[in-house]
């Protein structure tokens, strides 16, 4: 049996909903449930109907488009500190993908309902929400834009320079982890995996990269942003 959670600490602690009251907290609280998701768990189909958003306190989710023909299109690698499903939760309106843990995954289910009545209380609550799912959309955009207008080595390469970043790793020679496996990569990338794995042993026939795992030394950071 798993101890008792104090969902009040783990809300307290995230950065969502600093500045709430203590008020406004409890009332959160007492329309969250905890999920202890395990790897390969599924949160929601594409077609559900959402009954609230997830915050993911952490593990790791994907969400991706089904394929009729058992590939699928991954949309987001989604981690520590983010949120899951609510556009859909805030517009009332089915899934149009589904999530899947891909580790064991500490993730907190806020109804719907319990997001309006606070949003309409606290003005800030709603900016964030804003901002968190424009940031999103942004990038959305700007993958369809590196899609349609990179080759699939420049594809890789950005993706690993933008790894740099998030990972505050800025030096000329940098050390960066993959944050899944290749194959849920190659799929966010829009790519087959073989396609993928060639063009990483292309990238360390060059001498640009060296892999080893989900471990990526890159040799010479300036070098691969000249290819892009």
């Amino acid at each position: 049996m798993h101890p008792k959670m104090d969902v009040a600490g783990l809300l307290r602690n995230t950065p969502f909903f600093n500045g709430l009251s203590d008020s406004q907290l409890f009332q959160i609280q007492q329309g969250t449930s905890v999920v202890r998701a395990k790897k390969g768990d599924i949160l929601f189909l594409k077609g559900d109907q959402p009954t609230g958003l997830y915050h993911l306190v952490f593990g790791q989710v994907k969400t991706a488009f089904p394929s009729v023909h058992g590939s699928e299109k991954v949309l987001q690698i989604l981690d520590k500190g983010h949120h899951i499903g609510e556009v859909a939760a805030l517009l009332n309106c089915p899934y149009p993908v589904y999530a899947q843990c891909l580790t064991d995954s500490l993730i907190l289910h806020i109804s719907a309902q319990t997001i309006t009545n606070v949003i309409t209380q606290e003005p800030a609550l709603a900016l964030h929400l804003l901002q968190d799912i424009s940031e999103r959309l942004l990038k959305l955009m700007q993958d369809v834009e590196a899609f349609s207008q990179q080759t699939t080595q420049q594809r890789v390469i950005h993706y690993l320079l933008d790894l740099t970043l998030q990972q505050q790793n800025l030096q000329q020679t940098s050390q960066i982890r993959l944050p899944t496996t290749k194959g849920v990569l190659a799929s966010r990338l829009s790519l087959k995996p073989e396609t993928l794995s060639r063009i990483f042993h292309q990238l360390v026939s060059d001498e640009l990269i060296s892999v080893k795992g989900r471990q990526i030394q890159i040799h010479d950071v300036n070098r691969l942003k000249k290819i892009i």
